[in-house]
């Protein structure tokens, strides 16, 4: 099985899936066994990627409402400036 993770990740997931699925319920597995070091791998590899994606939108909220920050400062000098009017 652990060929199939390396060769086909969605075959491999389908198949742990369905294997998680059985052990579950209760059903018997016959002499197969759910691949127990890679699921727990992808479960922690599923919860850094999420965390990368919130910090990489923070990143980028914080560098747009800092752009409107510079924005809104600018505009606000030009109107106090009596060069301007």
């Amino acid at each position: 099985m652990d060929d199939l993770y390396d060769s086909d990740i969605l075959e491999w997931s389908e198949h742990q899936a369905e294997m998680l699925r059985r052990v579950a319920a209760n059903d018997r597995l016959n002499s197969e066994s759910p691949d127990w070091l890679n699921i727990i791998e992808e479960i922690e590899s599923v919860g850094r990627e999420q965390l990368r994606a919130v910090e990489t939108l923070l990143l980028c909220l914080t560098s747009l409402a800092r752009s409107a920050v510079v924005v809104m400062v600018s505009h606000s000098l030009n109107r106090l400036n009596p060069l301007n009017r």
